[in-house]
């Protein structure tokens, strides 16, 4: 008979520590919206490998906690993938890839799997970009350019 709904008794402070209360909320939404994705164009290199091609390295950094993509929302195929985009006039990407870390690619090259795309100027990336990459990953493109 009457009396306080379960889920409230005992979990909601009294009303003295109501600010406190607002006050960790917004704290933490803050925090987490502060660690939402963000993409960074990092440091690039390009080397010539003869003639009108070149070799361009692309760091992708993404410095917060979350990915771009969570795992199973890639798993699941539900959301949209990352997309990068080559421009510039006169440019045609030739080959693209991903190095999972440049110093160790840089010292022992070794085949890496190149982008199964058509259109090698707008590169899906269906996995997402890691948050906090412990190597920076890059990505590579042989241009031919004039």
């Amino acid at each position: 008979m009457g009396g306080v709904w379960k889920k409230f008794q005992g979990r909601v402070p009294p009303r003295f520590m109501n600010e406190e209360l607002c006050h960790r909320n917004m704290a933490f939404s803050l925090y987490q919206a502060d660690e939402m994705p963000l993409i960074r164009m990092g440091g690039t290199e390009v080397e010539k490998l003869g003639g009108d091609v070149f070799r361009v390295f692309v760091d992708i950094v993404n410095p917060r906690v979350a990915p771009t993509i969570m795992a199973r929302a890639a798993q699941n195929g539900v959301v949209r993938p990352d997309l990068l985009l080559v421009d510039g006039k006169g440019l045609e990407v030739v080959a693209a890839g991903f190095v999972d870390n440049k110093a160790v690619y840089k010292a022992k090259p070794t085949v890496i799997p190149l982008v199964d795309q058509k259109d090698l100027k707008r590169i899906l990336v269906r996995n997402g970009t890691r948050a906090r990459p412990r190597g920076r990953p890059s990505c590579w493109s042989r241009v031919r350019g004039r």
